[in-house]
């Protein structure tokens, strides 16, 4: 029995339909918006390798340039503590330009299963030239996880988004 070039030309067509259909249904399930929610523009790290210390969302902010803070969250299943951050600032290029910037605040605790916020309690302030939209990198050294280089990003604290975020020291 022969196929006539119909048949054969409908068998190819629905083929082609087929996969076109499935190419086309498989990118719907990737939008965006269906996607799980991230949370703003910091960057995440993990640092050590037993009970490791997870960097959630660390970023500088600044309202005027030449002061500011840091934000983000510090996370373990151990307990650990970040005793000392320091940091420059990288040009557009990404080139360290150079200048230090003071940190001054901590230790921070890192307590078991819990979010460790860095700019509640003892928070870390920068002061020196910060402009927004750049990068600083940033060490952070903690007790026993070690220490993480990070190219953390500055943002604008006047920014609807980050406009109520403030450093909330415990020890006034």
């Amino acid at each position: 029995m022969t196929s006539s070039p119909s048949r054969i030309a409908q068998a190819t067509a629905a083929a082609a339909l087929a996969i076109a259909c499935s190419v086309g249904f498989a990118a719907c399930t990737q939008d965006p918006a269906r996607l799980p929610p991230t949370i703003g523009g910091g960057v995440n790290a993990e640092v050590g390798e037993q009970d490791p210390v997870k960097v959630l969302n660390l970023m500088l902010i600044t309202r005027d340039g030449t002061t500011g803070f840091l934000e983000g969250a510090l996370s373990t299943t151990g307990e650990d503590t970040l005793v000392s951050v320091s940091g420059e600032l990288v040009d557009a290029d990404n080139n360290p330009t150079g200048t230090p910037l003071v940190f001054e605040g901590g230790p921070t605790p890192v307590v078991t299963k819990q979010l460790s916020k860095l700019s509640v309690g003892n928070p870390y302030l920068v002061s020196g030239e910060i402009p927004v939209g750049l990068t600083v990198r940033t060490t952070l050294v903690f007790t026993h996880a070690g220490e993480v280089t990070l190219d953390v990003p500055i943002v604008d604290g006047n920014n609807v988004d980050y406009a109520t975020v403030t450093p909330q020291p415990t020890n006034l």
